[in-house]
């Protein structure tokens, strides 16, 4: 449905993340593969939605010695100038963990691109991820469209009613964030 409620009591569970790392490997559209890794790392890096958005493409990197995947957002709560936490774009690293394999993180850039979402367009979450296949231009999305995608996308992976109904703009910061209280 469209349109998110802010807060929701569900968390996503150990299945539910295999199972992304899984339609991220497996699935045929670029598509459903960019938006699920993107919730990857929003889940690992406890990112929220609107964080999200502004991952920077071109800082996306693998550090494989470091075992870590490395990012920057270049809009977030921290780098707004009441906040003051943060100058600049916010950085986020996020362990490679090695019960979700390597091949989950690759391709990102090819999925973006295959969207039309280009090293220097400042985001990677589309409006809409027809435009760029029906040459039109590809603006960046809102919260509310990013979760209407996450939601998409998770019903396309064979996700059940009951878990991508419930998913809204914190479910995946949440997450990360209860799994880290508990260790």
């Amino acid at each position: 449905s469209k349109g998110t409620t802010l807060r929701s009591p569900f968390l996503y569970d150990a299945q539910h993340v295999l199972q992304m790392v899984k339609a991220v490997e497996e699935h045929d559209l670029a598509y459903v593969r960019h938006i699920l890794r993107i919730e990857l790392v929003k889940i690992l890096g406890c990112l929220r939605t609107d964080d999200s958005v502004f991952i920077e493409a071109a800082e996306f990197k693998v550090d494989k010695k470091a075992k870590v995947l490395e990012g920057m957002t270049s809009q977030s709560k921290g780098t707004e100038q009441t906040a003051g936490r943060v100058a600049g774009p916010m950085p986020f690293r996020i362990p490679i963990l090695p019960s979700m394999g390597d091949k989950w993180y690759t391709g990102f850039s090819r999925d973006a691109r295959q969207l039309g979402v280009t090293f220097g367009s400042g985001f990677v979450i589309p409006k809409d991820e027809r435009a760029f296949s029906h040459n039109f231009p590809v603006n960046i999305a809102e919260s509310r469209d990013a979760v209407d995608h996450i939601k998409n996308c998770l019903r396309m992976a064979g996700f059940r009613y009951q878990v991508y109904d419930k998913v809204s703009e914190h479910t995946a910061k949440r997450t990360g964030a209860a799994v880290i209280r508990l260790y």
